[in-house]
């Protein structure tokens, strides 16, 4: 996939990748909890 001679860069890009990764999965993971956090509270409004 990249033809990359320095080691240190592929090192790089392989943690660039799996930050850019975590941090997704964070936003998503706290997007779906704040969501059913604010149906939990309409319900009991409700």
């Amino acid at each position: 996939m990249f033809n990359i001679s320095r080691p240190i860069d592929v090192v790089v890009l392989n943690c660039w990748v799996t930050d850019t990764n975590d941090t997704l999965w964070r936003s998503k993971t706290s997007t779906s909890l704040a969501k059913s956090v604010r149906l939990r509270v309409r319900r009991s409004i409700l």
